[in-house]
């Protein structure tokens, strides 16, 4: 699928992969040389937030201002002044292709490895849509799910055997335990189906919706962000997944299995322009989007947003939420059933016994034990 010569298929995610090459090839201290996370890169390629950022020298390389696309000349000069020990291409917020032999020039020149990793992509790999990094870096690494539309999970792909033994054991015992052969069945259903020619059609329409959803709003420019995440060249600091940053992102993926023509992401841009709006409107005015959801005791501003959470008189919160279609919330009734079993579980009702002995069905005492009854 890929052209590899080894894989390991254990790691319990691209994370987890991304450890185990570093633990397989570097020691503490040695410099690494990635995207810069605000760029489009991953914070696993050696943010500060992350066991690479702690434990590694971490030097970086950026997009360009004017066209947001890698500067291959800036990244060599870059690689030749810092001579870093491993570089690390891909990313996981860089709509355009990556010149993974240029990359791959620079690391022989500087005498340092290279590491891919692909998993925002693999899926179109896999189905031939992007370039395939196998060929050009000394260990590739990827998630299993995304694009490539698996289980969670990572994998670790080499033509190198000697680097093949060396990844097999940072994998295991170096960084984690046992495998979840589970996990690893599920891997290879997605494996299996990813060789499948409607995998290709699958992947293409994925990039003919990206296309679709890059010109629908605003005709044709070139990215449209929607994450919660910082701009290159931007003012602000980046946040991590999920943080709080000054734009949002969408992907075209998201509803790959669902989405059958370029027109149905958004129709014709207008649900994305209006993403600013309260949730509920969204779903009454493009009916695509029905089955977006939303915490149910959330609601939205009337300038979008979302208002905070309404109290009880007196700054109490009334005991088992409702939901936006007036039933109980599923949420609050989960949160509160995680609180009580473990409550059940230590101070549960035991059956009654009697002077004599004798077992009384039909009363309960509480198991507590007081200081009086010790």
């Amino acid at each position: 699928m890929f052209g590899a010569a080894f894989a390991n298929v254990q790691p319990h995610s691209g994370a987890q992969a991304n450890q185990a090459v570093f633990l397989a090839l570097l020691q503490p201290g040695d410099r690494i040389m990635g995207m810069n996370l605000a760029h489009g890169g991953h914070l696993t390629h050696g943010s500060p937030v992350t066991m690479s950022g702690k434990w590694f020298d971490v030097v970086s390389y950026e997009v360009r201002e004017d066209n947001q696309r890698i500067d291959m000349d800036a990244v060599r000069a870059r690689a030749l002044e810092t001579k870093p020990k491993l570089i690390i291409a891909g990313a996981s917020a860089y709509p355009r292709e990556i010149d993974f032999a240029g990359f791959r020039a620079i690391a022989d020149e500087v005498g340092a490895y290279l590491m891919v990793d692909m998993a925002h992509y693999a899926g179109l790999i896999a189905a031939g849509k992007y370039p395939n990094p196998v060929p050009h870096a000394h260990v590739v690494t990827s998630t299993t799910h995304k694009t490539l539309r698996g289980p969670r999970g990572g994998v670790i792909l080499t033509n190198d055997e000697a680097l093949a033994k060396k990844l097999n054991s940072a994998v295991f015992p170096g960084n984690q335990g046992g495998p979840l052969m589970h996990v690893i069945a599920a891997k290879a259903v997605a494996f299996g189906e990813a060789l499948q020619p409607s995998f290709k059609d699958y992947a293409g329409q994925v990039i003919a919706n990206a296309r679709a959803l890059a010109a629908a709003p605003a005709g044709g420019r070139a990215r449209h962000r929607l994450g919660r995440h910082r701009l290159p060249h931007g003012p602000r600091r980046p946040a991590p997944e999920g943080g709080q940053g000054p734009r949002r992102r969408a992907g075209a993926g998201a509803r790959r299995a669902h989405l059958q023509q370029e027109r149905d992401p958004l129709r014709s841009g207008k649900a994305l322009r209006d993403l600013g709006r309260a949730p509920r409107d969204l779903r009454r005015n493009h009916p695509r989007l029905r089955d977006v959801r939303v915490h149910p005791r959330r609601r939205a501003g009337p300038e979008g947003g979302l208002r905070p959470r309404r109290r009880r008189p007196g700054g109490r919160r009334r005991r088992g939420g409702r939901s936006a279609g007036g039933g109980p919330d599923p949420l609050r009734r989960a949160s509160d059933l995680r609180r009580l079993r473990p409550q059940q579980s230590l101070h549960g009702s035991f059956p009654a016994v009697n002077a004599a002995g004798n077992i009384q069905p039909d009363q309960r005492l509480d198991p507590r034990i007081t200081r009086e009854t010790a």
